[in-house]
């Protein structure tokens, strides 16, 4: 189902069906151990302003074995990224919210 207001964007709603999760669905042990095996020494660049959610997503991707760096905004993002050596970052997480912003202020 879809709403589409003029100007406003448009609202999805999506309804899906999932079964209860048993308790052996949490036996992770194996897996975790290969998601780390799979991002071990992998370098990420975070973009992130809000320090709390920094925080909360570096320990998160660190856990997963990912080295993880943070600009406090998109622009020292891109410095940074330009500053590195071609393939040093395995990829860069930055949320584009304020330039969708800047974007629909310009047109």
């Amino acid at each position: 189902m879809s709403q589409i207001e003029s100007g406003k964007g448009t609202k999805f709603t999506v309804i899906t069906s999932h079964r209860i999760a048993l308790e052996t669905d949490f036996d992770n042990s194996k897996a975790d151990h290969e998601v780390s095996a799979i991002f071990s020494g992998k370098r990420i660049l975070l973009a992130e302003d809000n320090d709390l959610n920094a925080e909360i997503a570096m320990e998160i991707l660190s856990e997963m074995g990912l080295e993880v760096e943070r600009a406090e905004d998109g622009d020292l993002c891109i410095d940074m990224m330009k500053q590195s050596k071609e393939g040093y970052y395995d990829l860069i997480l930055m949320d584009i919210q304020k330039l969708m912003e800047t974007l629909t202020d310009i047109l």
